[in-house]
């Protein structure tokens, strides 16, 4: 038997993989108690990290910047945030630096340029910024870079198509349009513009949304400019082309993208709304996803759908924030989240406009949700998709006075090319949500809510950290982690866990200490981790152990054995634990008892292990501690004792029988409220019938079975015994294999860039 301490990077459980998803909460200074909703735009980055523009609900814009794993970059603006001016559209120049374009109170078209740290570029416009005004008004909707470095933004201006152009240094370029703007009528009504789509010959479309107050309907409208801003009269009606693509006599039809195929056809794509009449004054309201199809002349493309157009139903969706992405094979992904009943959909077509009954449910991939509203849609470099969205954090997702009640953040879901959650992004499985700090003195403060858990990690600097947000708001169950620095740790209401992850993080010299302290340390509730520290227990701070001392109200953990630098590990308590820390608020570093080939008693103690009994029939018994029990090859018995104990099977043929002969591991005391079975290594995804990857339940007399009816090439079929009558077990008692996502998108490639917005 072999018995060692662990290396900083083991745990007691199967490590946590990521949600596939993250949450930002978007509180700035200007609105501390705003309510985030909408993502403007998202655009992904040559090196994989993702721009976000998201708009609040009271109208503060923001840029966010996440890493490739989905953290916030830190490294970017105010620890991964920008405040903007405005917020409409982002784009990425070759250099790295990002354009950020919208409208505000003192512009109609303005333009902010970043530096790749996320601050403000001064050389551009007036300390960073350039904004442009129409007679009548205008709002800016996207911002597009032309390969010569110049910036085109277009918009509504004066209720029309409105384009203007900039020199690179933010300077309105007077050789185009009338000296840098250029404003089309399209229909003689309202017009409304919402992408922008530079050709291989310089001309510029720009597409949109047009009143016609003939039909008294909205329709796809589309622009072609030559170079110079002067409208191409050999595209379309004189350089404009109106498309409706109602099926009755009233509809509304609003386009969300603009896309340009390689053989010089244009796609543009949006929702239509239409009123079905069942008498002369009786009707109800429909909502579908529209496609029209463009020759490079601006006729419409009889080849494509119904002569032109083609309008898909998905039910139930109502006309909400939408996106949509041509694949490289032709195919066109069209995105919605709806807002009525929040229920998202993507439908496929193909290249000729019919529906792609191969993908997902004849054509539609549908998941209703209360709590989240998506919005954008952008596929990485590697092929991954990210969906972006509105996510609603309260109890409960209801409208009040069209207003919601609760919280939104913004949220970004990320998924495989075939369609499953990416666990290597965002949150953790088990709900957690990551705020990290930067190497400045930082202030991290969690949400206010008792059912939002937080990883918050300083790093370097001097941090304030604040799991509860403010005392008079519950917090969740966090977990603080100062990282390097004198830190200030208060973990609110709930049961925290303050996590040391380096002995310099926390430490006092002979002569001045450096040792982070403890605000609001609850012996009850809260634990204190130094597992990776390799500390053993505590006693008289030599031997690797940690002494306890209290020096009027505040209590010290503290190692007098110091490194080579004189750095003696300690960390402070406000408050007297002098009789209260017993060891069980503290998480020491695991032992690793490993068995041989032979049969063995492996047995614990009151610390927390790890109990392997690798080959022949074993019985391990973890004592006391949060251990975690994996019997190996064998017929072995497994006693956890008190604690949450983790009971491992690594492989089928760990635990099995044949038709005449058992070689099952046995549970002798599994506690549902405490212990869990990890099955996660074996490829079980649930409780069921027995078959097609499930497990069945059977209980038998006082013994309950675990058991898969599907044999292996030997005729083993994997089997694991419980002492006892456990037949109320549920999935949460286990943890299965990775489940697949709601959405299924497959076949989707990569692209080298993706702007949205």
């Amino acid at each position: 038997m072999v018995i060692s301490t662990l290396s900083s990077n083991v745990t007691l459980s199967t490590p946590r993989a990521a949600t596939g998803k993250v949450l930002v909460d978007n509180k700035s200074a200007y609105s501390p108690n705003d309510n985030d909703q909408n993502i403007e735009a998202m655009l992904v980055q040559p090196d994989g990290k993702v721009l976000l523009l998201g708009r609040s609900f009271y109208g503060y814009e923001t840029v966010i910047r996440l890493k490739t794993d989905g953290t916030l970059d830190t490294d970017f603006g105010n620890l991964g945030k920008v405040s903007s001016d405005w917020g409409s559209s982002l784009s990425l120049q070759a250099d790295g630096r990002i354009l950020v374009a919208g409208f505000n109170a003192d512009h109609d078209f303005g333009v902010i340029r970043l530096n790749t740290d996320g601050n403000l570029d001064t050389s551009f416009g007036e300390g960073g910024k350039a904004g442009v005004d129409f007679d009548g008004g205008g709002l800016a909707r996207v911002v597009v870079v032309q390969t010569d470095g110049k910036i085109l933004v277009a918009g509504s201006g004066d209720n029309d198509f409105g384009v203007i152009r900039l020199n690179a240094d933010g300077s309105l370029d007077s050789g185009f349009g009338d000296l840098g703007k250029v404003i089309i009528d399209i229909a003689g009504g309202e017009d409304q513009v919402d992408s922008l789509v530079v050709q291989p010959d310089g001309k510029i479309l720009v597409s949109g949304s047009s009143y016609n107050p003939a039909t008294g309907g909205w329709d796809f409208s589309v622009m072609r400019l030559n170079t110079d801003g002067s409208l191409d009269t050999g595209f379309g009606d004189l350089g404009k082309v109106v498309v409706d693509l109602g099926v009755t006599h009233v509809s509304d039809d609003k386009s969300y993208g603009l896309f340009l195929q390689d053989d010089g056809r244009i796609l543009v794509a949006g929702t239509g709304y239409y009123e079905h009449y069942l008498s002369q004054n009786s009707y109800y309201e429909d909502y579908s996803f529209g496609v029209v199809r463009l020759n490079a002349d601006g006729s419409l493309d009889s080849s494509f759908g119904d002569q032109g157009r083609a309008v898909v139903d998905p039910a139930g969706v109502y006309d909400a924030r939408s996106d949509a992405m041509v694949q490289p094979d032709g195919k066109i992904l069209l995105f919605g989240g709806g807002s009525y009943e929040y229920q998202n959909t993507i439908t496929r077509l193909n290249a000729d406009g019919s529906l792609d009954t191969g993908f997902g449910n004849d054509g539609f991939v549908t998941s209703p949700s209360s709590d989240e509203r998506y919005s954008r849609l952008a596929i990485q470099p590697d092929g991954k998709i990210l969906l972006a969205e509105g996510h609603f954090t309260a109890e409960s997702s209801t409208l009040e006075d069209d207003e919601p009640s609760g919280e939104w953040d913004f949220g970004v879901i990320r998924m495989t090319a075939d369609g499953s959650r990416d666990t290597n992004f965002g949150d953790l499985d088990d709900g957690i949500v990551f705020i990290e700090g930067g190497d400045r003195n930082d202030e991290l403060i969690g949400r206010r809510h008792a059912d939002i858990d937080e990883l918050l990690l300083g790093k370097g600097g001097n941090d304030i950290l604040n799991g509860g947000g403010n005392a008079a708001f519950l917090g969740g169950d966090d977990i603080l982690d100062g990282g390097a620095g004198r830190d200030s740790l208060t973990g609110g209401d709930g049961a925290d866990l303050f996590r040391f992850s380096n002995r310099a993080d926390s430490y006092r010299t002979a002569s001045e200490g450096f040792a982070d302290q403890v605000h609001d340390f609850d012996p009850d509730e809260d634990r204190i981790d130094l597992s990776a520290l390799g500390f053993t227990g505590l006693g008289d701070g030599y031997n690797g152990t940690l002494a306890v001392q209290v020096s009027g109200e505040r209590t010290y953990l503290k190692s007098f054995e110091a490194d080579t630098e004189g750095r003696r590990f300690e960390v402070t308590l406000n408050g007297d634990f002098g009789d209260l820390l017993d060891g069980g608020q503290l998480i020491f570093a695991p032992q690793f008892l490993e068995g041989s080939t032979v049969g063995e008693h492996l047995s614990g103690t009151r610390l927390a292990e790890i109990l392997d009994g690798a080959g022949g029939d074993d019985r391990l018994h973890g004592a006391g501690g949060d251990d975690l029990l994996d019997g190996g090859s064998g017929r072995d018995l497994l006693i956890g004792g008190s604690g949450a104990d983790v009971f491992r099977i690594a492989s089928r043929e760990d635990s099995y029988r044949t038709d005449s002969e058992s070689f099952a591991d046995r549970i002798r005391d599994f506690d549902p409220d405490e212990d869990r079975i990890d099955l996660s290594a074996l490829g079980f995804t649930g409780l069921g019938d027995g078959y097609n990857g499930t497990l069945a339940v059977q209980v038998s007399g006082e013994r309950t079975y675990l058991k898969s009816f599907e044999t292996d090439a030997e005729g083993r079929r994997f089997e694991i015994v419980l002492d006892g009558d456990h037949g109320d077990l549920s999935t949460e008692d286990f943890l299965f294999a990775t489940p697949v996502a709601d959405f299924e998108l497959i076949g989707v490639a990569q692209s080298e860039q993706v702007v949205c917005g």
